[in-house]
């Protein structure tokens, strides 16, 4: 149990890093000319701040995915020892 909770923290601070990521890289593009985003070879700005948005979205649905999916692979193992036991 005292891995699981050591997981959950671990994923509460690289969640809390992301929207610090996130709002960088939007603010970032916001903040560049139109000619700086050509150089940079980004012809629509809105596009790409919604795709950031939506990668950075998926990440985190992605980590609390894995992160319940090893708590509930603690809670098979548990269940399998005791079962064992019978």
């Amino acid at each position: 149990m005292q891995r699981v909770k050591e997981l959950v923290e671990q994923t509460k601070v690289d969640i809390e890093h992301r929207p610090k990521e996130e709002q960088k890289i939007i603010r970032m593009l916001k903040s560049k000319t139109k000619e700086e985003l050509e150089e940079l070879n980004i012809q629509d700005r809105t596009k790409i701040i919604m795709e950031v948005k939506r990668v950075f979205t998926k990440n985190n649905f992605m980590v609390q995915l894995e992160n319940k999916c090893k708590e509930l692979e603690v809670h098979v193992k548990r269940f399998n020892r005791k079962f064992s036991l019978l």
